[in-house]
């Protein structure tokens, strides 16, 4: 992966300098070694631009971390495997968002046989289900999320409703994208033409999917009517829902991290739990029992490219074409990928929210993190797009 370069400032910590001379006599910066020909001036600046190094180094560790909707597992596994370059995990790595992201501190494990003879065929048995709802002002009045994930790879995909009516919309559209990806999936499996399909759906019993004591179906099983409809046992959620029940889980705490991290407001909810998806499908996971833990997009054969990773709220350049040819570049704020074709989705000064392929992650932020610490401390200074737009308080 391409290195973004940052800015190193002076190192004036205390404890730094101590852990860079520690790192000179253990041999951790090779670099900055004395030799009989070696100045003292010269050691001392060898040794500065060591610590240097080492704190770029851990500040672009902190940068992945953020945009891999805080999976330390997956930036770690990619640095061991070379796919990360100029990055290192600091011996005493903490990450607050990640603690204050999730709510839930205790853990416990439930003895229940989740083990199924259904065939590791993509996308033979979905599982559905929404989420809300959650009112955070957002612009398109938004409130619940349509979520659904392929028990074979894990794929997920998600799409935020203004009601829970909206539901049959949002599994046909799910279906459509299905069938327009299957051919491509077939060819890069090596199976033959027309064998992949949506066989078996499981939700639970919630009336957007089903009329469980009407005598009328629902729109929702009229639509269902040529695959297999499975409904969960009300109170016992594991033998129906059990993968996107866990996936809710594991995204809605991913998407608090990622918010707070940030500093985007409340009412790009729904922008980051997306962005998180995106990322969540280019990733490793256990959920991938036909890849065998490796990302779904990469089993399925689809578009992955670990590089397209950004942050939501990073700061970015959006080149705007002129009247005359003359192009100018906008600074913007990214939310997150297009769905309706290639490039980001990005928040422009003037509170507008574009789609362009014209974008391109400021790889120096460290302005920008600055302009927005110093707006936290004091928000009557801060710019009205900051005070609109990021959480000052």
């Amino acid at each position: 992966m391409k290195r973004m370069e940052l800015a190193a400032g002076p190192i004036t910590d205390p404890a730094t300098r101590a852990a860079n001379a520690a790192g000179i006599a253990t041999g951790a910066f090779p670099e900055a070694a004395t030799s009989p020909t070696t100045t003292a001036e010269e050691t001392a600046k060898a040794t500065v631009h060591a610590a240097e190094q080492m704190q770029e180094e851990f500040r672009q560790y902190r940068r992945y971390h953020d945009a891999w909707n805080h999976n330390t597992k997956a930036v770690d596994q990619a640095i061991k495997e070379g796919l990360i370059k100029g990055a290192r995990k600091p011996l005493d790595f903490a990450c607050m968002e990640c603690e204050m992201g999730d709510p839930v501190g205790a853990r416990f494990s439930r003895n229940t046989k989740t083990g199924s003879s259904v065939p590791l065929n993509p996308y033979h048995h979905i599982e559905i289900d929404l989420w809300g709802h959650l009112d955070v002002d957002d612009r398109s009045g938004f409130r619940f999320v349509f979520g659904a994930v392929d028990r074979a790879t894990g794929k997920l995909w998600l799409q935020p409703l203004r009601a829970k009516s909206e539901a049959l919309a949002a599994i046909k559209r799910y279906f459509t994208m299905v069938r327009a990806q299957l051919p491509g999936i077939e060819a890069h499996l090596n199976v033959t033409s027309g064998t992949l399909g949506i066989n078996v759906v499981g939700s639970d019993r919630g009336g957007e999917f089903t009329t469980t004591n009407g005598a009328t179906r629902s729109s929702f099983d009229e639509f269902l009517q040529d695959v297999v409809h499975r409904l969960n046992t009300p109170d016992t959620a594991a033998s129906g829902t059990t993968k996107v029940e866990r996936m809710w889980r594991t995204i809605v705490k991913a998407t608090r991290t990622s918010l707070l991290s940030s500093g985007l407001k409340k009412k790009y909810f729904w922008d980051a739990m997306v962005l998180v998806a995106d990322v969540y499908n280019m990733l490793p996971t256990e959920a991938n029992r036909l890849g065998r833990g490796e990302a779904p997009d990469v089993t399925l054969g689809l578009r992955h490219d670990l590089r397209d990773i950004v942050t939501l709220g990073a700061p970015a350049f959006l080149r705007v074409d002129g009247d005359k040819g003359d192009d100018a570049m906008q600074i913007v704020t990214m939310l997150g990928f297009n769905h309706d074709g290639g490039g980001y989705r990005v928040l422009c000064q003037n509170g507008k929210i574009v789609t362009s392929i014209h974008v391109k992650v400021n790889g120096d932020d460290k302005a920008f993190r600055r302009g927005l610490a110093d707006a936290k401390r004091d928000p009557k200074q801060a710019s009205q797009f900051l005070k609109d737009h990021f959480n000052l308080g």
